[in-house]
């Protein structure tokens, strides 16, 4: 029975840490997203390849 309940245990506090490095993990990639914001002339050229 003290098995069980380590076990579970262990498995929420390896839980909680995923759910944070996750939560860590998605703010890097909106920073990374809008610190990298593209400028106009890029969509500008994005834009006219697609019409191709």
């Amino acid at each position: 029975m003290t098995k069980l309940m380590d076990s579970k245990k262990t498995k929420k506090e390896y839980g909680e840490k995923l759910e944070k490095l996750g939560v860590e993990l998605s703010k890097f990639q909106y920073d990374f997203k809008i610190k990298d914001n593209p400028s106009e002339k890029y969509w500008a050229k994005r834009i006219q390849e697609y019409e191709k």
